[in-house]
């Protein structure tokens, strides 16, 4: 399986990450003196279950930063989180088309290690469903991670979820609409907007708090056009991601 890492983007001086990007890539900001984007790459590069890893995003001039023994290939930025990973599972289809899966990684997650994406890995399998998406309980990040301030979408029956770093896909997920994706990125923060692309009704049993998981799954699966399992992440680190300075701070402890 191939790891795609959507790498871009380069915060602006509003952006509370900017003290420690000053105007550089947000993948390649310094922890512990190595770019962020490297550990990310030593957890794939040491994973039983990835073969080549493929980075889009970061500059051309910065792609000497970032080292890995397996095959590593850079893509240029594609505009969004969506376009990024549509690049990198386009350029397995086109370059490994034996492949029919990959595996979607984000650029901020330092503290994941190979074994935990080959456990991850192992859960999906067979691999019957479109997407897996992972979640994590507040009770694994703070466990792992106290006083990280973790965002999390309450559902029906008392859960609790945050969502997750690390994803496996088909490649088959690219013969969904790319629009459809693009819309659920940009309406991420609007209400009205959600409701446009996953249904009012969702919507309303989502902010009653009366969504279930199943009610999530099923809802993906319509919208995208292909079976979407949620899956529990095995590891904290695998849903702990740097978006505020305290967590970077927090994240360089365990580096």
């Amino acid at each position: 399986m191939n790891a795609v890492i959507p790498a871009g983007g380069i915060p602006q001086p509003d952006h509370p990450l900017y003290a420690y990007t000053k105007g550089g890539a947000r993948a390649l900001i310094e922890i512990n003196g190595r770019p962020m984007l490297q550990y990310i790459v030593d957890a794939l590069d040491t994973a039983a279950t990835v073969d080549d890893i493929i980075v889009v995003g970061v500059p051309e001039n910065d792609h000497t930063a970032v080292t890995a023994s397996k095959p590593l290939h850079f893509l240029p930025a594609h505009g969004s989180v969506i376009g990024n990973v549509k690049a990198g599972l386009e350029w397995i289809r086109a370059k490994r088309p034996q492949e029919t899966e990959a595996l979607i990684c984000s650029a901020d997650v330092p503290n994941i290690k190979g074994y935990m994406v080959d456990e991850l890995v192992r859960m999906c399998a067979p691999f019957e469903y479109g997407y897996y998406y992972t979640v994590a309980t507040p009770e694994m990040i703070e466990a792992r991670y106290p006083h990280s301030q973790r965002t999390y979408t309450k559902l029906a029956h008392g859960v609790e979820i945050a969502g997750g770093d690390v994803f496996v896909a088909q490649i088959a997920m690219l013969d969904t609409s790319v629009e459809l994706w693009e819309s659920l990125t940009h309406a991420r923060k609007n209400a009205w907007k959600i409701a446009r692309v996953v249904g009012l009704r969702t919507l309303l049993k989502l902010v009653t708090r009366r969504l279930s998981l199943e009610d999530a799954a099923a809802t993906g699966s319509r919208v995208l056009g292909k079976p979407v399992k949620v899956i529990f992440v095995p590891y904290a680190e695998l849903a702990m991601d740097a978006d505020k300075p305290h967590q970077i701070e927090l994240l360089a402890q365990n580096c």
